[in-house]
């Protein structure tokens, strides 16, 4: 059985509007030593039949039922024979030369740990305006090796831009099967907790943003992020991690807020005011996460995206 270098996994359910430009970016890609692995998540629309004209180039496996992406993923992963696993997720798609710098990145690590993740700079890309913005507007940017304490405030790691180490992911038991949204910021957490990260600060990868992204579900989003941080906290003991945490929290509450503020305002509800009310209590009982605020590249184009993402 021939080990191909990557397995690239492109879970979808009912991607087909967008499939094509997905496996197209693959299939462009300059490093040529890859399998690609399309697993079918219980989609009704014409992504099998859409399968059918790569079926040269494309192992297709198709779930009867609709399940949870983080186990959607594991059972792709399951499937793959390759020593990196290459995520894209269906509505995203790659710059050609891709995975030729993360192979260069990966051959030319010299870290203090074993690496098993290799992400890359990614846009956003909002579908109904045509509008981009940089994934890592807002963030922390540029960080590589030991990235685990910076992972537990924000998921700064883009999944389509990641390739991982199928042998590490393993060790750390791969995905979560019961996450949705944050099912890959969990297993970054679980990852560099023990190894290291490296970065191609290129723009490699563009994320799509449209009515179907499953983000968009800021109920579950919220109830897993805080899920996260209660097991998280149940599990460090260390001071200045069990510190990181209480910021992390305390930051994603505050970002809940600020969402749902900005879209109870383009309604004129008055829900908006008690929201607006949230968020000034956050920065002012929370001077840290005022501090974050004000090191971060915060800029109305940021809180542009926010608006058009949750509307």
């Amino acid at each position: 059985m021939i080990e191909p270098f990557f397995s690239v996994i492109i879970n979808s359910h009912n991607g087909e509007k967008y499939l094509a430009e997905a496996l197209g970016s693959v299939l462009s890609q300059s490093f040529e030593d890859y399998e690609i692995i399309l697993f079918d998540n219980a989609s009704d629309d014409g992504t099998s039949e859409l399968a059918k004209n790569y079926s040269s180039r494309v192992r297709y496996y198709f779930s009867g039922r609709k399940l949870d992406l983080g186990d959607a993923r594991n059972k792709a992963i399951a499937l793959s024979r390759g020593k990196f696993i290459a995520f894209l997720d269906s509505d995203d798609f790659w710059n050609p030369t891709k995975l030729a710098m993360q192979y260069m990145a990966i051959k030319n690590y010299s870290g203090n740990r074993d690496l098993a993740i290799c992400y890359t700079f990614a846009d956003r890309l909002e579908e109904s305006s045509g509008s981009i913005t940089p994934f890592e507007l807002g963030r922390k940017q540029g960080l590589q090796g030991d990235v685990y304490l910076d992972l537990l405030v924000d998921c700064f790691i883009p999944m389509s831009s990641v390739v991982v180490s199928k042998r590490h992911l393993l060790k750390v038991g791969g995905f979560d099967d019961n996450l949705q949204i944050i099912e890959e910021w969990d297993v970054w957490l679980k990852l560099a907790n023990k190894f290291d990260c490296a970065l191609v600060p290129e723009r490699l990868t563009t994320i799509r943003f449209h009515k179907l992204n499953a983000s968009k579900d800021l109920c579950r989003q919220e109830k897993e992020v805080l899920e996260l941080y209660e097991k998280l906290e149940k599990f460090n003991n260390k001071m200045r991690i069990k510190r990181e945490l209480k910021l992390g929290k305390r930051y994603f509450q505050f970002r809940f807020h600020v969402i749902r503020f900005l879209f109870y305002f383009k309604r004129f509800n008055p829900k908006a005011v008690y929201y607006f009310f949230r968020v000034a209590s956050d920065l002012f009982l929370h001077p840290r996460v005022l501090l974050r605020l004000v090191n971060l590249n915060l800029s109305w184009q940021l809180f542009r995206f926010l608006l058009i993402k949750y509307r």
